[in-house]
């Protein structure tokens, strides 16, 4: 509904932008909640963050040599070295020559590592079947086609990013 009143756009505005104001707060709590919950899953299985995200790389692209994980995390060969012999160490990875190129090892998850995805899986899904059951239908489909909006927009935001460089 437009008017040619200006006092009347103005409120508008000042709506529009009281409710991004509101959108941004909340997306910034949902998402400290979110990472909080994840920290304290990842604590309790007594692994660091760079030793998940190093777990998660490897689950979404395996396996991988030392060089590409250390390329993707945006540090140093030794770094990685550092978090593999952990991980391998307390059974998440494992080490194995390459198929085509016996000198290459590959670092690949191991059922452990299979176990706590499963579990954090789970665990997440339960946090999401709670809060999604004390929705109202109607405003879970619209949540929903929120929701697909969101990621497609970061995916491509990601990814133009990426291009840029």
């Amino acid at each position: 509904m437009s008017s040619d009143n200006p006092h009347i756009r103005k409120e508008a505005i000042s709506g529009e932008k009281t409710m991004n104001e509101a959108l941004r707060a909340n997306f910034r709590k949902l998402l400290h909640e979110w990472i909080f919950f994840q920290m304290k899953l990842i604590r309790e299985e007594g692994l660091a963050i760079p030793q998940l995200f190093t777990l998660r790389y490897l689950y979404y692209n395996r396996p991988k040599d030392l060089s590409s994980i250390a390329d993707f995390m945006g540090v140093s060969k030794p770094t990685v070295t550092g978090i593999m012999n952990t991980l391998e160490k307390d059974g998440f990875v494992k080490r194995q020559h390459d198929s085509e190129d016996r000198r290459r090892i590959d670092l690949a998850l191991t059922e452990k590592s299979l176990d706590l995805f499963r579990k954090f899986e789970s665990m997440t899904m339960f946090v999401v079947d709670d809060f999604i059951s004390s929705i109202p239908e109607d405003s879970l489909v619209r949540l929903n086609a929120t929701m697909t909006t969101l990621a497609d927009k970061l995916r491509d935001t990601v990814q133009s990013r990426d291009m840029e460089k």
